[in-house]
C-alpha cells in the first residue's frame, strides 16, 4: 500500500535481515534488555518519527511501556496478559491454544488494522523474502567452491542446533537420518551451525563418515549466511531460526518440534507453501527403506535400485500424530506422511 510507511523495530542481531526485506521502509533497533538509558533513547527514537500507528505481534511488558510512553495515537496489540491496558486498540487472540501459526495470528492483527483504516487487504503469499537470480547463482558457485559441492546433485541443508530455543533430536538421532538419506539419494548434505554450534556440526559429519557431507560454520554474516539457505534444494532442522528463515524463500522444509501444547508445529510451522513442509514432533527413529512392490522391509544398504519407486520411511518409536499431507522436493521428489506412525519420503525414479 504507497499510502503506508512500514518501519520495523527489532533487535540488533536480526536488524541486517529486516534491513533487506523491500516492503519495510526503515528499520529501529530495540534497546537493549534492562537497560533504561538505552530504552529512553529509543522513546524519544520513536517519537521523533510522529508514527500514526502501531502494531505490536508480540506484546510483553516492554513492549507495552515502549508503546505507551511513545504516545503513538493507534496501537494495536493481542488482548492478552494486563498490558493489554497500555494499548488503546485490542484483538481478542487465544494464541496459547495453538489454533493457528503465529504467523496467521500476526496477519489477523495486520488485516484489523487495514480494516480500522477502511484500507485494502491484499493477502501475500510466498516467498516472503528473495533475492536476485543472479545473486542466489553467485552464491552457489562460491559454496561449490569452497566446500566442492557439485552442481548437479541435490544440496540438502541440514541444522542440528538450536541455540536452545528448543527440543530436538540427537546428534545420533540426524546422523541416522542423514545415513539414510544417502544410502538411498545421491545428494549434497551441508550441515549449518551457527554460533558456539561448529564443534557439534563437526561431530555430527564425524559420526555419518561419508564424503558428501561438510560442514558449512563460517559465514560473513546473516545475510551472507541466508544467501546460502536460498541455494537449498531441502532444508531439515528443529524449530529454530534457520529453519523458519529458509522457509521465508519458500524451500522446501522438514521440521522437528517438541512434544508440548505451546510448541507444536500446528503454532510454529513455516511459513512456506504448505505443499513445501513436513512438520513433527521430535522423537526417537529409525531409518528404513522399502520397495514399491510388497510390504517388506529391509535396510537401505539392500534396496533394489530396479523398483519404480522407493522410500525412506522414518519410524516413530512410540506414536505420534502426523498431518497427511504431500509436498514437493523441486523436481522429481516428493515427501509423504500417511495418517499413521510413519513420514516417508519417496522419490519417482525416472522411466
Amino acid at each position: 500500500n504507497p499510502e503506508l510507511k512500514l518501519t520495523a523495530l527489532v533487535p540488533a542481531y536480526t536488524a541486517p535481515l529486516a534491513q533487506i526485506c523491500p516492503y519495510l521502509d526503515n528499520v529501529i533497533i530495540d534497546s537493549a534488555k534492562n537497560d533504561k538509558a538505552d530504552f529512553n533513547r529509543l522513546v524519544k527514537e520513536i517519537k521523533e518519527q510522529q508514527f500514526d500507528g502501531m502494531i505490536s505481534f508480540f506484546s510483553n511488558t516492554h513492549n507495552g511501556k515502549l508503546a505507551w510512553k511513545s504516545r503513538i495515537p493507534y496501537r494495536l496489540a493481542p488482548a492478552t496478559k494486563w498490558v493489554q491496558i497500555l494499548y488503546n486498540h485490542r484483538l481478542t487472540q487465544r494464541r496459547s491454544r495453538s489454533e493457528k501459526s503465529e504467523a496467521e495470528y500476526n496477519q489477523d492483527l495486520a488485516r484489523a488494522f487495514l480494516k480500522k483504516h477502511n484500507m485494502p487487504i491484499v493477502e501475500p503469499k510466498p516467498p516472503y523474502l528473495s533475492f536476485p537470480e543472479s545473486a542466489v547463482k553467485n552464491q552457489r558457485v562460491f559454496l561449490q567452491e569452497q566446500f566442492g559441492l557439485l552442481a548437479d546433485k541435490k544440496w540438502v541443508f541440514v541444522h542440528s542446533g538450536t541455540g536452545g530455543s528448543a527440543t530436538n533430536l540427537s546428534l545420533s538421532q540426524y546422523a541416522q537420518l542423514i545415513q539414510g538419506l544417502l544410502s538411498e539419494f545421491d545428494c549434497q548434505i551441508i550441515l549449518t551451525a551457527g554460533p558456539g554450534e561448529s564443534e557439534k556440526a563437526h561431530e555430527l559429519a564425524a559420526k555419518i563418515d561419508h564424503p558428501n557431507v561438510v560442514v558449512y560454520d563460517k559465514n560473513k554474516g546473516l545475510v551472507d549466511f541466508a544467501h546460502s539457505l536460498a541455494c537449498a534444494d531441502l532444508f531439515i532442522a528443529g524449530s529454530t531460526g534457520p529453519l523458519h528463515l529458509s522457509s521465508a524463500f519458500n524451500v522446501p522444509t522438514i521440521g522437528f518440534y517438541p512434544n508440548s501444547r505451546s510448541s507444536q508445529p500446528r503454532r510454529w510451522k513455516p511459513i512456506n507453501d504448505a505443499d513445501k513442509q513436513l512438520s513433527s514432533w521430535a522423537a526417537s527413529i529409525s531409518i528404513m527403506a522399502r520397495s514399491s512392490v510388497g510390504p517388506t522391509h529391509r535396510p537401505c544398504a539392500n534396496k533394489d535400485r530396479s523398483s519404480d519407486v522407493s522410500l525412506i520411511v522414518v519410524v516413530f518409536s512410540s506414536p505420534r500424530r502426523v498431518a497427511s499431507k504431500s509436498i514437493m522436493w523441486r523436481r522429481n521428489f516428493v515427501f509423504t506422511s500417511p495418517k499413521d506412525r510413519t513420514v516417508s519420503l519417496v522419490r519417482s525414479t525416472p522411466k
